[in-house]
């Protein structure tokens, strides 16, 4: 699940310079296509006030509108720390592995 809000932002950051030495125009286009396709994408969201960074909260309303079964964020100084979002657990990408490895 995922949002316009986070479309959005995952162009902005695909168009980074230090990531262009990495990510070529055409895989990068191909990764918002892939997106695009197969994610479930939300355009009205939530009002929520959970994170003391503003800019995380619509990425937690996108999960609760969603139904998300986590949220995966490396964060460590806003969403981690929260913990959940309306009982949906925010977690590590390595705790998500672990998880969905079961």
């Amino acid at each position: 699940v995922t949002s316009n809000y986070q479309l959005d932002e995952l162009r902005r950051v695909l168009g980074y310079k230090h990531l262009r030495t990495r990510i070529s125009d055409v895989k990068s286009i191909a990764v918002l296509e892939n997106v695009e396709k197969r994610a479930m994408i939300l355009d009205a969201l939530p009002e929520v006030d959970l994170s003391p960074d503003p800019q995380d909260n619509p990425i937690l309303a996108t999960a609760i509108a969603g139904e998300a079964a986590m949220v995966v964020s490396g964060d460590k100084g806003h969403m981690n720390i929260l913990g959940h979002a309306n009982g949906i657990p925010i977690v590590t990408a390595r705790e998500a592995l672990a998880t969905l490895r079961g």
